[in-house]
C-alpha cells in the first residue's frame, strides 16, 4: 500500500501541480454524527464539517480548517490530553487537529482499506478506532495504525458498532453480539489481533449498539444509550425513552448520544441535533451555515458571485433538505417545495435546469414540476407550466403554487437577442420552446414550440439534456441516450417566433450529451459520455479527440485556450488547448470526489465550482477576471506552515498584480527565496514557494512589490 500511494504521489506531481490550500469543499450538514462536550463549547462532528456550540451565548459556528480537507464527512470525536482532537471520517481519514491554531494533520491509514470511522477512545497513548470493518489500533507516535482486528473470536465477520474500555477490559459491541479483551498493563501492545482466541464472545445480547455504566453495572444495550446522574436514556431510532417511560419523538433517525452533566446531546440523520435535559427536547440547528445536501447535480455562479447549487431529488419521498441551495459567500439558504411559492418540484433524479436571464432572475427546470423563475426585484417564485406529451400551452402562474401540468425541463439557455429557450421532456406538441422574455406573459404570439413529434423530417427528442447558443445566435441542443446522442445544430433570422429556425446539421451517435460550452474563437466543445467532440466555427465540421474519449459530464471554457472538463470517475481535467495538455485535479488533491456532475466558473472571485456526488469543491485558479491595481492584498499561504504536515510543501502567495515578485527573507534580512509564479495573467499574479526541507523553525518575512503598485511586507511562521 504504500509503494502504491508513493507511485501515486510520483504520477500526479508530474502531471499536476495543485496545492491543496486553493481548495474549499462543501458537504450537507445535516447529518450529527458524533458529539464531544467540551468545557466552553460542545464539538459536533457533521457531514458537512466539524462545528462548535457555545454554552455561553447559544450561538453554532463551523471550523473552517476542515473545508480545505479532502473528506469533511466528520463522524468521530476525541479529545487527547494536550485539548488537541481527533476526528475520523466517513472514508477513512483520520485528523488531529489543535483548536485556536488552525492545523490539521491528516493520515489516510484507513482511507485505502475503506474504513468507515465510527469511534475514537484513548488508551495508554494509542487511539483505538471503530469502522464497519473491524477495530484498529492507532500509534500517534508513529502516525500508523500498529494493529487491526475484523475477527472476534467465534463471532463471525460483521460490523462493529461501538467499543468501550471498563475495568481493564476492551469490550466491543457488534451486529452479532458481543467480544471482550483483557488489556490489563500492557496486554494491548502484546495482544497478538489476529489470534481470534483471544477473545471471549456474548450473543446474549445482539446487536449490540451501545454500552452504559450504571452505578458499576456494565450492561450491553440493542439501541443507542447513555446515563448521567443515575438516568438512562435509550431510544429505538427515534423514539426517546428516558428511565423506562416515553419521552419524545425524534424528526429523524438518532446517530449520537452524548451526556453532558445533566442532560444530554443527541445527533440526527437529517435534522441537525438536540439537548435533552430529561422532559424538554431542544434543536439545535445549523441551518445557513452550510449546504443541505450532499449529491449535487449542477453548479451555476451568477452574476454577483452567488452559487447555486442543485441537489438530486428522491422522487418516491422528496426530503425537505432537497433542492437549492443558494450560497452568497458567508450563508447558505435552502429552497425547495416548503419555500412560499415553489410548488412541487420532483419527479426524477436529475435536477439539471438553471439559467440567469438579462435581469437577473434565475429560471430552473425541475424535474417533472415545470419551471420556476426566481424574481430579483420581489424576492419572490413564479412558475411556468410548459407540460409534456401533448400539452401544447405554455402559461406563466405568478407566485407559483402546486399546479397540474408536471412538466420535466433539464436544460435552458437565453441568447443574445433576449429568446429563452426551454428543454421540454416527451413534449410532443415540440419539445424546444422559444420564449420572447421582453413579455411577463407567454401569450400565444410570445413563445413557439420547435421539434414537434410529428414533424418532418423529425428533430423530436424524448429528452434534451443541454442548450448552448454560440456568438452567431446558433443553437445547439443535445439530448441524452434515449436518443442516441442527437446533437442538432440550428439558426434563425429575425424573429424566431414569425420566420421559424433553419436545421443546420443534425449528428447522432454520441450517447448523452451532458454539457457545451462556445470559446472567444467561436469553435464549440461538447462532453458526452463516448468522449470530447468541437464544433469548428470556421471549418463547419464537428471533430472527436483521440485523447479524450472517457465518459464526460461538463465542460466549462475559463479562456480562449483552457477548458475544465468534468469525468465520472477520474475528477476534473484542465485541458491546455494550444499544448494539447492534460491536467487533472482529483482527490489526491483535495477535490471532495472524483466523481464530477457539473462545473461552473465565479469570474467574479476567480474559482471554479465543482458540483459531485459528495458535495461541492470551490477550487481557487490563482487570478481574478477583473485586473488588481495594487500589492496591498497579497495574502501568504499556509500561514502558519507545518514542516511535518505532508500538505505543507509550498507556500502560495495570491492577490498580486499582473508584474508582481515576491521575495522572503530571514529575521535578520538574509534572503532565502523568491517566489516563483504559479500564474500570471492580465488580472492577477499568484505565485509560489517550494520551502527547503532543510529550513530552520522560526520567523520569516516576505515582501511583495511590482514597478506599477505599491507593495505590501509580511510575517509567516515556519513550525517544526
Amino acid at each position: 500500500m504504500k509503494l502504491k500511494r508513493l507511485f501515486l504521489c510520483i504520477l500526479f506531481a508530474a502531471t499536476a501541480c495543485y496545492p491543496f490550500d486553493r481548495i474549499t469543499n462543501y458537504s450537507s450538514i445535516i447529518t450529527v454524527s458524533s458529539i464531544l462536550p467540551d468545557s466552553r463549547v460542545v464539538w459536533l462532528a457533521t457531514s458537512g464539517g466539524i462545528f462548535t456550540y457555545d454554552r455561553a451565548t447559544g450561538k453554532t459556528a463551523g471550523v473552517g480548517a476542515f473545508a480545505k480537507l479532502p473528506d469533511v464527512n466528520c463522524t468521530a470525536l476525541q479529545k487527547d490530553r494536550d485539548g488537541s482532537l481527533w476526528i475520523g471520517t466517513r472514508y477513512g481519514f483520520l485528523y488531529h487537529y489543535y483548536p485556536g491554531s488552525g492545523l490539521v494533520t491528516s493520515f489516510d491509514s484507513y482511507s485505502g482499506a475503506g474504513w468507515d470511522i465510527k469511534q475514537i477512545e484513548l488508551f495508554a497513548g494509542n487511539l483505538l478506532i471503530t469502522s464497519t470493518k473491524g477495530i484498529s489500533v492507532f500509534s500517534p507516535a508513529k502516525s500508523v495504525a500498529v494493529k487491526n482486528a475484523i475477527r472476534f473470536g467465534d463471532l463471525p465477520p460483521c460490523n462493529v458498532n461501538t467499543i468501550a474500555l471498563h475495568n481493564d477490559s476492551l469490550y466491543v459491541g457488534c451486529d452479532t453480539g458481543m467480544a471482550s479483551l483483557s488489556i490489563a498493563g500492557t496486554r494491548l501492545d502484546s495482544a497478538n489481533f489476529n489470534d481470534q482466541t483471544i477473545w471471549t464472545t456474548d450473543t446474549t445480547v445482539r446487536p449490540v449498539r451501545s454500552f452504559v455504566n450504571l452505578n458499576n453495572t456494565f450492561t450491553a444495550y440493542r439501541n443507542y444509550a447513555a446515563a448521567t446522574a443515575g438516568n438512562v436514556l435509550q431510544t429505538d431510532s427515534i423514539s426517546l425513552i428516558y428511565n423506562g417511560a416515553a419521552a419524545g419523538v425524534l424528526p429523524s433517525a438518532l446517530t449520537a448520544l452524548a451526556p453532558d452533566g445533566p442532560n444530554y446531546w443527541l445527533g440526527t440523520s437529517a435534522d441537525y441535533c438536540f439537548r435533552f435535559n430529561g422532559t424538554v427536547l431542544e434543536q439545535i440547528g445549523l441551518a445557513g451555515q452550510g449546504m443541505t445536501f450532499s449529491f449535487t447535480d449542477r453548479s451555476f455562479v451568477d452574476r454577483e458571485g452567488q452559487v447555486w447549487l442543485l441537489s438530486e431529488i428522491s422522487p418516491s419521498n422528496l426530503r425537505p433538505w432537497q433542492g437549492i441551495n443558494r450560497y452568497d459567500g458567508s450563508s447558505w439558504t435552502l429552497l425547495n417545495q416548503l419555500t412560499p411559492g415553489f410548488g412541487a418540484m420532483g419527479g426524477t433524479e436529475l435536477f439539471r435546469g438553471i439559467l440567469e436571464d438579462r435581469n437577473g432572475n434565475m429560471w430552473f427546470g425541475t424535474p417533472f414540476g415545470d419551471l420556476k423563475v426566481y424574481e430579483r426585484q420581489t424576492a419572490a417564485f413564479s412558475e411556468y407550466v410548459i407540460g409534456q406529451n401533448d400539452y401544447a400551452s405554455f402559461v406563466r402562474v405568478p407566485g407559483g403554487g402546486f399546479l397540474p401540468g408536471g412538466g420535466k425541463c433539464d436544460a435552458l439557455a437565453q441568447d443574445s437577442s433576449g429568446y429563452i429557450w426551454i428543454a421540454e421532456y416527451a413534449g410532443s406538441s415540440g419539445c424546444l420552446i422559444c420564449y420572447d422574455a421582453a413579455y411577463s406573459d407567454p401569450l400565444p404570439d410570445h413563445f413557439r414550440r420547435f421539434f414537434p413529434q410529428n414533424g418532418s423530417p423529425s428533430y423530436f427528442m424524448i429528452n434534451i439534456f443541454a442548450i448552448n447558443i454560440d456568438r452567431n445566435n446558433r443553437i445547439f441542443v443535445g439530448s441524452d441516450d434515449k436518443n442516441n446522442g442527437r446533437l442538432v445544430i440550428a439558426t434563425y433570422t429575425g424573429s424566431p417566433l414569425q420566420n421559424g429556425i433553419s436545421i443546420l446539421h443534425d449528428f447522432n451517435g454520441y450517447g448523452t450529451i451532458w454539457g457545451m460550452t462556445t470559446l472567444g474563437d467561436g469553435s464549440t466543445y461538447i462532453a458526452t459520455n463516448k468522449g470530447l467532440l468541437r464544433f469548428s466555427d470556421a471549418a463547419d465540421t464537428l471533430q472527436a479527440f483521440p485523447k479524450l474519449t472517457a465518459g464526460y459530464t461538463c465542460v466549462q471554457a475559463e479562456d480562449s485556450n483552457t477548458l475544465w472538463i468534468g469525468t465520472a470517475s477520474s475528477g476534473i481535467i484542465r485541458y491546455d488547448i494550444a499544448l494539447d495538455k492534460l491536467d487533472y485535479l482529483t482527490t489526491d488533491q483535495g477535490l471532495i470526489s472524483n466523481n464530477i456532475r457539473d462545473c461552473s466558473l465565479d469570474r467574479k472571485n476567480g474559482y471554479l465550482w465543482v458540483a459531485t456526488d459528495r458535495g461541492a469543491s470551490r477550487y481557487y485558479l490563482g487570478h481574478h477576471f477583473i485586473p488588481l491595481a495594487s500589492d496591498r492584498g497579497v495574502i501568504a499561504y499556509p500561514n502558519p506552515f507545518s514542516l511535518s504536515n505532508p500538505r505543507h510543501t509550498e507556500i502560495v502567495f495570491e492577490n498580486g498584480t499582473a508584474d508582481t515578485k515576491v521575495s522572503i527573507y530571514t529575521g535578520n534580512g538574509t534572503l532565502c527565496g523568491q517566489a516563483k509564479p504559479l500564474i500570471a495573467t492580465p488580472y492577477q499574479w499568484t505565485g509560489s514557494w517550494k520551502v527547503p526541507k532543510k529550513i530552520s523553525p522560526g520567523t520569516y518575512f516576505y515582501s511583495a512589490y511590482s514597478p506599477t503598485a505599491k507593495g505590501k511586507t509580511g510575517k509567516i511562521m515556519i513550525l517544526p
